[in-house]
């Protein structure tokens, strides 16, 4: 009875939770970036997160909360920030390169 309960618990929470992912390589330094993650319909979310990670020769700026202050990033990148989310709308990056002329980075959102 016992691992009946534990296998129906385990069922329910793997189909309860959402989850949406979404992974953009950064290689070219010339232009802004937007990127735009969307939920499913279907979908139950709780959080969002974005995680940085890479190198830049320079500065480079990340915008993640529409009113928020932006991020300055240079050197070496390993950066995380989860956030909470209340659903329905769809979340966003903005890269702009500010300083910087070379490098990689690769950016992943999390809806879950």
């Amino acid at each position: 009875m016992k691992k009946l309960f534990i296998l129906c618990l385990l069922l329910i929470v793997l189909v309860s939770c959402s989850r949406v992912r979404k992974v953009t390589d950064i290689e070219s330094f010339d232009k802004e970036i937007t990127e735009i993650i969307y939920p499913k319909k279907e979908g139950s979310y709780t959080t969002y997160r974005v995680t940085i990670k890479g190198t830049v020769n320079d500065s480079v700026l990340f915008e993640f909360r529409d009113n928020g202050l932006p991020f300055y990033f240079t050197g070496k990148v390993d950066f995380s920030i989860p956030t909470d989310y209340y659903g329905g709308l769809s979340k966003k990056f903005i890269f702009k390169p500010y300083k910087a002329t070379a490098g990689k980075l690769t950016v992943e959102q999390v809806l879950q």
